[in-house]
This record gives C-alpha cells, sequence and structure tokens, in this order.
C-alpha cells in the first residue's frame, strides 16, 4: 500500500488496523485459508529515504 503519510504514529495505527482486519479473514470463497503476514513499512521522511529507495527499503525489510 502506498500512501503519503508522514507522522510514525499514524502509520503504525493504519499497518495495525490493516493487520487486524486481514487475520479476521478465516475463509476465501468459502474455504477455510493459511495466511502468513508480514508488514514492512517506511516513512518517506525518514533518514536515508528517498523517492527512489523507499520500495527497496522496504523490501529489504520484508526479506530479514
Amino acid at each position: 500500500m502506498v500512501t503519503d503519510l508522514t507522522e510514525p504514529e499514524t502509520l503504525k495505527a493504519m499497518v495495525e488496523e490493516l493487520r487486524t482486519k486481514l487475520e479476521a479473514i478465516k475463509k476465501l470463497e468459502g474455504n477455510d485459508i493459511t495466511k502468513k503476514i508480514k508488514i514492512g513499512y517506511r516513512l518517506r521522511n525518514e533518514e536515508g529515504i528517498t523517492d527512489e529507495n523507499i520500495y527497496s527499503a522496504v523490501l529489504d525489510e520484508l526479506m530479514k
């Protein structure tokens, strides 16, 4: 998900709400599902983050 949030607390709240809603999904088209959720995020205003490297920074976080 791409957003223009700049406040860490707001982003963290959004991430936690998204995680909660995803974890609540138990079935898909009537079939039980198992899911693995891993969330990474970066703010554009973090030190060292640019428009050019933000995507790779999040991918690096997810690959840890």
